[in-house]
């Protein structure tokens, strides 16, 4: 909408990210992910949102992306990878159409699709080793990316001692 309209952050507290980002990318509001590394926090649900900023009912801004700290994903099928998608787009001088989509065996899945302004975007998934995640802005492709299985930060790797 136009720049004056205001937008009210929700409380994304306790709600499973894929809600969250199709709430947010609806509204075009802008938003980054990370994920916890807190151990006491096994007990609690996968993937779920466990802080934001901006808190609940404080109006966001267009320039500063609603923070989001989730719970990780550790029960997973033997090749699938949870991660955190990470790129930076260029500054536009209006919204343009982001697409961000997951690309296995000719099958084709969306991410994310949503109007950004530019900036860091951030946002966990789950795709199967062997997945191609592809950027387009405008319509046009932008970037491709493979996902395998060892580049996952959240797996731990044994193999990088003796290089």
């Amino acid at each position: 909408g136009p720049m004056g309209q205001e937008k009210i952050a929700e409380n994304y507290i306790g709600r499973y990210y894929l809600d969250v980002i199709k709430n947010l990318s609806t509204k075009d509001i802008q938003f980054t992910f990370d994920v916890s590394t807190d151990p006491n926090l096994q007990s609690v649900r996968e993937g779920i949102v466990i802080e934001q900023e901006p808190e609940q009912d404080i109006e966001i801004t267009h320039l500063v992306p609603v923070r989001l700290t989730i719970t990780p994903v550790i029960t997973l099928e033997d090749d699938e990878i949870f991660d955190i998608f990470q790129y930076i787009v260029e500054k536009y001088p209006m919204p343009v159409d982001i697409n961000i989509i997951a690309y296995y065996e000719g099958e084709m899945k969306e991410l994310l699709s949503m109007n950004h302004e530019g900036g860091k975007i951030s946002f966990p998934y789950i795709v199967k080793s062997g997945t191609e995640i592809i950027v387009y802005i405008l319509d046009a492709e932008e970037d491709r990316f493979l996902i395998e299985k060892e580049e996952s930060e959240y797996l731990i790797d044994e193999e990088d001692e003796g290089e």
